[in-house]
């Protein structure tokens, strides 16, 4: 853990009240998205004490800033790597909708997105989509990962990835199945 310490000026019950903390991954991310909660206390403000520093940290490290600033990633990224393990664009054409292997799952509230495919060229996703839990307009398509990555509510709730999603055919997805179901296709 490091020694930095950033401050936060809350108001609480219309009394300001300071506090300081560590310099930790999860703070840094209230420290400058500014609508995280610690306890029952909403951040207003904060200042960086030693933003400097913070500031060459961040450069260096991407996955550490992305954490710590507004509209840059979603909560658990996939990485290079992850990325890299998914057929290419185009290499499932041949295969049937349903027997299209699902390698992740993407979510926020009631949408889903289930990814088939990826292209590292263009940060495109092919998979298939369920908004606002509308079964009658889900489909299958292409998704911008940078555009998935900066959804945000007006909360600032991010899209997450499903950590504990294993890889399966699209036929064996429930929501994709009813979803098609609700369409009148058999899957």
């Amino acid at each position: 853990m490091s020694n930095d310490v950033f401050q936060s000026r809350e108001l609480v019950f219309g009394n300001p009240v300071w506090i300081l903390c560590f310099f930790h991954e999860v703070l840094m991310r209230c420290a400058l998205i500014n609508v995280a909660r610690i306890g029952r206390l909403r951040v207003v403000e904060c200042n960086i004490l030693t933003s400097n520093k913070f500031s060459r940290v961040a450069q260096k490290n991407t996955k550490l800033y992305k954490h710590c600033c507004p509209g840059i990633g979603m909560w658990n990224e996939p990485t290079d790597k992850e990325l890299a393990r998914l057929p290419n664009l185009y290499e499932t054409e041949e295969v049937a909708a349903r027997d299209k292997l699902i390698h992740m799952h993407f979510f926020l509230g009631g949408c889903d997105w289930y990814v088939a495919e990826y292209g590292q060229a263009d940060r495109l996703f092919f998979g298939y989509a369920i908004l606002n839990e509308d079964l009658q307009n889900a489909e299958w398509g292409y998704m911008s990962f940078d555009e998935l990555r900066d959804v945000r509510t007006p909360r600032g709730i991010e899209v997450d990835r499903d950590l504990h999603w294993r890889i399966r055919k699209a036929s064996e997805v429930e929501k994709i199945v009813a979803a098609e179901r609700e369409q009148g296709r058999e899957f």
